[in-house]
């Protein structure tokens, strides 16, 4: 029912729109005969404003980015400022963190007691062997034991230690 009222209206507006394009053109043609064929020419001059404006506004970045530390701690020194353009795999900061020291002190000695008990196993060992060789002198036991405790160790300080290589004798 409604597009029954558009259509008469839609057709009257095509109607006076090509009425006034008719209107347009002998419009144009008046004023071509119009024009003058002198003009007046004026300098431009530059003069500053006698007000201001003040608008609130806010700047956004165009690109943001949230950064997170791989391990906490503090910061320590901070080598660009906030808004500065920064490149890809550039150092931005750097963290302190005590509690990464002192789990560092904690496997270094770990490590060197694992080391020396190694050690103290190997010489111990080798003692009772060389001991070993006169007849009597060291039970086979003991010496069986020895040996035990040095594959034991040296299992310990290879865990501990991957990068040296023990020799078993």
């Amino acid at each position: 029912m409604r597009s029954y009222i558009y259509i008469p209206i839609i057709a009257a507006l095509m109607v006076l729109q090509s009425c006034s394009a008719d209107k347009n053109k002998s419009e144009t043609v008046e004023r071509k005969e119009q024009i003058p064929s002198s003009f007046k020419v004026a300098t431009v001059l530059s003069a500053q404003p006698d007000f201001s404006i003040t608008l609130p506004g806010e700047l956004l970045p165009y690109e943001q980015v949230n950064i997170y530390p791989k391990i906490k701690g503090f910061i320590k020194k901070i080598y660009v400022d906030r808004g500065s353009k920064v490149d890809k795999g550039q150092l931005l900061a750097v963290l302190e963190a005590p509690e990464i020291g002192e789990e560092y002190s904690a496997s270094q000695f770990s490590t060197s007691a694992a080391y020396q008990k190694y050690l103290f196993s190997k010489q111990s060992y080798n003692r009772l062997k060389e001991a070993s060789n006169k007849s009597g002198a060291v039970a086979t036991i003991e010496l069986e034991r020895a040996h035990a405790q040095l594959l034991g160790d040296s299992a310990a300080s290879k865990a501990v230690l991957p990068r040296h290589r023990l020799q078993d004798k």
